[in-house]
């Protein structure tokens, strides 16, 4: 047995302490106030829900079940916010800040790659089939006097010019709104061309006979492409009557004045003075000059024509007619 000082030397084992979770709620806390938590903790969650859902319309019904599990989610790691603690030491931030990060990335997703287009109003389309067949109309009365005052110093409009069908099939829509799309594309690359030509033209007394040779039969061979691609393009869809619109000889002049400006410089010596060279080629620079300039009105008011065309198309995609 021991005595008393060897019993006092005894160090009797620590009993385990549970680490019990404070409560939130004391008998202090007045009864509404747990209710009214819950209520609001719950309609925000659900207000996150519905403010998602109504800026991603007609989503799949798969994004709109997992963002509604993620509330839910979130909900129960709210309402054992202490057990998880209890649990381990951050593990509740870790869920929370992992549901709403989960949450956030598929709205994001949703909202950029899933969101459907908003149904359109019968009317309103009925109104921009209407709004863009006047802009055609006034892009093609704009051709026509562009196009007469350049060929002829007339404005007289040209009767084979005519408007869209009033009815078509959505295969005859498809086709034409793809030949319109083919004319602004053409449209596109003259205007590149024609400020490529436009800078030869300004500078050319600063280049040799060879490199202004050069520069001349590229323009020249650039802009034939696009002459050629242009024709194919209205031969093509020859059945279309709004395509007669397109002068398919507009840039017919152009390929005149290059090729004249070419044969100047090839009847020049090859050493020729700057000054020979620019006394031979002069006379037909002015010429090449005044048709980009005309072919650059052209090329505007046969955009405008092809936008304003591929925009009525669209409209009555749209309304099925």
């Amino acid at each position: 047995m021991f005595d008393d000082d060897q019993k006092a030397e005894i160090i009797l084992p620590s009993l385990p302490v549970l680490d019990r979770p404070e409560p939130k709620y004391t008998h202090k806390t007045p009864a509404f106030v747990p209710l009214v938590t819950s209520v609001f903790r719950t309609g925000a969650v659900m207000g996150i829900e519905w403010v998602t859902l109504r800026y991603i319309e007609n989503v799949p019904d798969l994004v709109a079940i997992t963002t509604f599990i993620i509330c839910l989610c979130i909900l129960a790691v709210l309402e054992w916010k202490d057990w998880l603690n209890f649990k381990r030491r951050g593990l509740f931030i870790t869920c929370l800040m992992f549901l709403i990060l989960l949450y956030a990335s598929i709205s994001a997703y949703a909202f950029i790659y899933l969101r459907a287009p908003p149904e359109t109003n019968p009317a309103i389309t009925e109104l921009q089939t209407k709004f863009a067949a006047a802009l055609r109309e006034r892009d093609i009365a704009i051709s026509e006097r562009d196009e007469a005052r350049r060929e002829h110093g007339e404005v007289t409009p040209d009767p084979s010019l005519v408007p869209l069908p009033p009815s078509m099939k959505a295969s005859e829509i498809d086709a034409r709104l793809d030949a319109w799309k083919g004319v602004e594309a053409q449209m596109n690359d003259l205007d590149r061309i024609l400020s490529e030509g436009d800078e030869i033209i300004r500078n050319w007394k600063n280049y040799d006979r060879q490199s202004l040779m050069t520069k001349i039969s590229v323009f020249r061979q650039e802009s034939t492409i696009v002459y050629q691609r242009l024709n194919n393009l209205l031969g093509a869809n020859s059945d279309f009557s709004d395509l007669k619109a397109i002068d398919g000889n507009a840039m017919r002049k152009l390929q005149i004045f290059n090729q004249n400006l070419l044969d100047a410089i090839n009847q020049t010596l090859q050493d020729a003075s700057k000054d020979e060279l620019q006394t031979s080629v002069a006379p037909y620079i002015g010429p090449v000059e005044r048709e980009i300039a005309s072919l650059k009105n052209w090329l505007q008011t046969t955009k405008h024509v092809a936008e304003s065309s591929a925009l009525e198309l669209t409209s009555r995609q749209q309304a099925g007619k």
